[in-house]
């Protein structure tokens, strides 16, 4: 799978989050099934600098589901989103949206 693109633009600004590409997220679904060890690195904006979360753990699943937000635009009047079901070593059960400022790598990727 190509690497994502990076998150931050230039001095430091966030670009604007595009819709998931479901071609990206059908690669990432077949390059990490269920079972697999990832790492999950997601960048945010918090004010002026761009900030990385990261969790690691085991894929439970991938999912494709509305946000249930009335705003929204898309199908069925929603927006959908692809989010992973990801078992952490200590058993939290994390459920993460994953969005084009989100990459998936190996976990035994240093």
């Amino acid at each position: 799978m190509p690497p994502l693109p990076p998150a931050v633009g230039v001095l430091g600004q966030m670009r604007p989050a595009p819709l998931m590409n479901p071609v990206m997220v059908t690669r990432w679904a077949e390059r990490y099934p269920p079972g697999s060890r990832v790492r999950v690195v997601q960048s945010f904006s918090a004010g002026a600098e761009s900030v990385a979360a990261r969790a690691e753990g085991t894929v439970e699943a991938w999912e494709e589901s509305p946000t249930g937000s009335w705003y929204a635009h898309g199908k069925q009047h929603k927006l959908w989103l692809t989010r992973l079901r990801l078992r952490k070593a200590d058993g939290e059960l994390a459920l993460l949206v994953i969005d084009d400022r989100t990459r998936v790598e190996p976990a035994d990727v240093g």
